[in-house]
């Protein structure tokens, strides 16, 4: 069976007659099949049975319908009422039966789905190679970390408003409560674990569950330099002798910006090292037990307002934050500086970014009761995310986000 030549015939022409909707939908569909997600889904979810629509490029369609704006499996008929653009494409009860065989094969079937999508992955990161030379840096402040591959994990809500399986209340409403992670230097999901309403926030097995499936998603030559970003840490407050003021320019500073002028300058952060404090005060190693590379640091700045103090912070005025690391303390360069130090951990606010593109493509609210089916929709929805970022990769509209380009 031709699962891509419905598009060798295809032509773009500004005489014709009638309208097509949603053609734009053309090109996220020739994506899928030119960097191979087609061809490795039908190898994937293969069959001996006799199928009229390969199973294969009825999920490849299915991530492509999420990324036009598709909620539910019925808004399939999107590429369905339209043959003369996509040939024959399958109808929604079809694309029930896919998700449903895909939900009882289970994690097998799911990790067979990975493994086609991965595979997608290098083909498409080898033409971004071929292109541009390498993959974006990670941005950091004004500087842009080269080199190195940034994997960001967090987990999101998706409401549930109908009873759904597994759906339960959490600390945000009722819903699931899936855990992602995404590429900071390309912005797509690498892994996603489905999970049920009241699963921990900061549960170690996931974690380490979906960070293992987001490295093995890495075609292997990124895997050798990653930075790894997550939410969640515990540290004691305490104060060590090393530490950086974060200044802005204040209204009607002079017109020097490299001056010392005392009147020209509004300290907005300070950041301190505590590790030091820890491992060696008048109490001992209080870290003892954790690993021995890591460091913990502290921040403190002026609040935004409105914002809400703990009883501790209305002390001084100042709000704090701690969080680790395991940045080498021999590092040397600006990435030893403690302001990057601690701009390289703000900057994983980015992957709300990410969870809200998400939510526009499929993660946002799951189409069934089941939860196998819902796990299901799970596999092709960070797909819609990838096409929709590769679609746009390089280009004018490189930050769009996928409900601008639609």
């Amino acid at each position: 069976m031709n699962l891509t030549g419905w598009s060798k015939s295809l032509d773009v022409t500004a005489d014709g007659e009638g309208i097509v909707s949603h053609a734009g939908l053309a090109l996220l569909r020739q994506l899928a099949d030119k960097t191979g997600l087609t061809g490795g889904l039908s190898r994937a979810l293969a069959s001996p049975r006799l199928l009229i629509h390969d199973r294969g490029r009825v999920t490849a369609d299915l991530a492509c319908a999420i990324a036009d704006g598709s909620e539910a499996i019925s808004d399939f008929r999107v590429l369905t009422d339209q043959k003369e653009l996509f040939g024959l494409v399958a109808s929604v009860p079809t694309t029930w039966r896919t998700l449903d065989e895909i939900g009882a094969g289970g994690p097998r079937a799911l990790a067979r789905i990975t493994r086609a999508v991965n595979g997608s992955r290098r083909q498409a990161w080898a033409a971004i190679e071929a292109r541009h030379g390498g993959l974006p840096g990670v941005r950091i402040a004004d500087k842009v970390l080269h080199g190195v591959t940034c994997i960001r994990l967090d987990a999101t809500v998706t409401p549930a408003h109908s009873d759904k399986e597994l759906a339960e209340p959490n600390f945000k409403g009722y819903g699931h409560h899936p855990l992602l992670g995404y590429c900071d230097n390309t912005g797509e999901p690498l892994a996603a674990m489905m999970r049920r309403g009241s699963a921990g926030s900061n549960t170690t097995a996931d974690h380490l569950q979906v960070l293992g499936d987001a490295i093995a998603a890495l075609p292997p030559k990124f895997r050798r330099r990653l930075m790894v970003t997550a939410d969640g840490a515990g540290a004691s407050h305490a104060v060590d002798q090393r530490g950086e003021v974060r200044e802005r320019r204040a209204d009607g500073a002079c017109a020097d910006r490299s001056c010392g002028h005392g009147r020209c300058w509004v300290e907005e952060a300070h950041v301190t090292e505590l590790t030091g404090l820890l491992r060696e005060g008048p109490g001992g190693d209080q870290l003892d037990g954790w690993p021995e590379p890591m460091r913990i640091f502290a921040r403190r700045e002026r609040p935004h307002p409105g914002a809400q103090l703990s009883l501790f912070e209305t002390q001084d005025g100042w709000r704090y934050t701690l969080w680790v690391s395991n940045v080498p303390a021999q590092l040397r360069g600006w990435r030893a500086q403690l302001g990057y130090i601690d701009a390289a951990h703000r900057v994983h606010a980015r992957v709300e970014d990410c969870i809200r593109t998400g939510k526009d493509c499929g993660i946002g609210r799951f189409p069934s009761h089941d939860f196998a089916m819902n796990s299901a929709w799970l596999a092709p929805a960070p797909s819609a995310v990838t096409i929709s970022r590769r679609r746009n990769f390089g280009g004018s509209a490189a930050i769009a986000s996928p409900s601008t380009c639609r």
